[in-house]
Order: structure tokens, then sequence, then C-alpha cells
């Protein structure tokens, strides 16, 4: 009867601890105690600050933030538009693809106006990994 009862204790100790994080209460941002955590690998940080990676003006920094603020939200548009469509048609992926592109070289032209070569090479490889669609 003792062991059963430790047995059980142990199962519902365990589900309990196994439960997700509950949504927050908008159903938008992070759920509750993952406020102000980095992407999964990072160093929980957030983004980079521009002037001090750069080693650049404050000027120039919100600039490439503009560009970068209005290149993520193009790109969530386009997600969201792809989302929305019929999904499994071939076609739509590569269109998605193309236009994904487009916008990464838009992007990049922008930012080469902005900064010095050196300086864009540094901030691509602080940037994080484009995320890879879905396979299967």
């Amino acid at each position: 009867m003792k062991k059963t009862f430790i047995a059980c204790l142990v199962l519902c100790s365990t589900f309990a601890l196994a439960q997700d994080r509950p949504p927050p209460p908008d159903g938008k941002g992070p759920p509750p105690g993952m406020e102000g955590k980095g992407p999964p690998g990072g160093e929980g940080k957030g983004p980079p600050d521009i002037a001090k990676l750069l080693n650049i003006d404050a000027n120039r920094a919100e600039k490439v933030q503009a560009v970068l603020r209005a290149s993520h939200e193009q790109r969530m548009a386009l997600r969201d538009s792809a989302a929305s469509a019929d999904k499994g048609q071939q076609g739509d992926r590569s269109v998605m693809r193309e236009k994904m592109r487009a916008l990464r070289d838009d992007t990049h032209k922008k930012l080469a106006a902005i900064l010095t070569a050196d300086e864009l090479k540094k901030l691509e490889a602080n940037m994080p990994p484009p995320p890879r669609p879905p396979q299967g």
C-alpha cells in the first residue's frame, strides 16, 4: 500500500512538473517568466545593441534598426499571407521563396547604403540565422 502511494505521488508530481507554461493573458508576447529572454541558444540579451556592436553613432544605429524593423514586418506579412493561402501547393512555396529572397536582397542594399562593408559584415555575422521552413 505504501509503495503504491509513493509511486502514485511520484507519477503525479512528474505530470505536474511537465505541464507547459500558460499562454500570456492577451495572447501576444512571450509566456509568463520568459520576458526579456533572447532566442533559443542566445544569451538571453535580446537583439544586439547595434551602436555598440558596430561602434557607430546613434543616428546611424537608428537607421539600421529602422531598416531591420521594416524588413521584419514585411517578412511577417509575407508569412501571414502565405499561411492564409491554400497549403500544399508547390508553386506558392517557390513564389514565397522568391519574395523572401527579394526582400533579403533589398534589406542588404539598404543596409549597405548606411554601413561600410566591414560594418555590414560584422552585423551579418552577429545576426541570428533566418528560420528554416518546416520539413515535410
